[in-house]
């Protein structure tokens, strides 16, 4: 389930430091766009909803504007997902 938003009355919660999971290798396998599960797998269980939350406001809220895009910047840096603003030119 999404975490309920508040416009202004956002107080993220303490983070507590925490061991690296297993999947602490920042998904940096080539070729293999990350899925739901190895995305909640490396945020883990506390991360994870608020993942969800904001991923899913720019996707509903900017519908028309932004475009999610996965890029690979190489094992060193692995997969980052970029919201690229649409071009409404080409048509």
């Amino acid at each position: 389930s999404l975490i309920p938003f508040h416009p202004g009355r956002f107080t993220p919660p303490v983070m507590q430091k925490r061991e690296p999971n297993r999947s602490s290798n920042r998904m940096t396998e080539p070729g293999n766009t990350p899925t739901g599960s190895a995305i909640a797998d490396w945020t883990g269980n506390e991360a994870h909803p608020y993942w969800k939350r904001v991923t899913h406001l720019i996707e509903h809220n900017y519908l028309d504007v932004f475009t999610p895009e996965w890029l690979f910047g190489g094992r060193r840096h692995g997969w980052s997902l970029r919201y690229k603003k649409t071009d409404h030119s080409v048509r």
